[in-house]
């Protein structure tokens, strides 16, 4: 998914040998999250900018292409790139095979293709 510009970027993948958590080195996104950016900045955004809302269900057509659920997807884990030129979608930490058991509901969990 890394070559796709609706998913960011994962440059690394590590594990803390202490405490054996997993971390990510990802792109950084200049702006906010979508939520924070429509609750403050709506008005003044103008129709080109609010379209790159379109960005985000090829994000998630990613990510589905890929077999994958995202499993924690909220206005908060999309994010808006330099001049709101694009959006994003991020917290992959949860991405999961469509046919894996949630761990939470102990049963398949599927996502919605477009």
């Amino acid at each position: 998914m890394n070559n796709s510009v609706h998913i960011i970027k994962i440059y690394v993948i590590t594990k803390d040998p202490k405490t054996s958590n997993f971390m990510m080195v990802m792109e950084y996104a200049k702006n906010s999250n979508l939520r924070q950016t429509l609750n403050s900045d709506f008005n003044s955004l103008s129709w080109w900018n609010k379209n790159i809302l379109r960005d985000i269900p090829y994000g998630l057509l990613m990510i589905h292409e890929k077999v994958l659920t995202h499993q924690d997807f909220h206005s908060g884990n999309i994010l808006s790139k330099e001049n709101y030129d694009r959006c994003i979608v991020t917290d992959l930490g949860l991405c999961k095979p469509v046919n894996e058991k949630s761990e939470k509901y102990k049963k398949n969990v599927y996502g919605v293709s477009l």
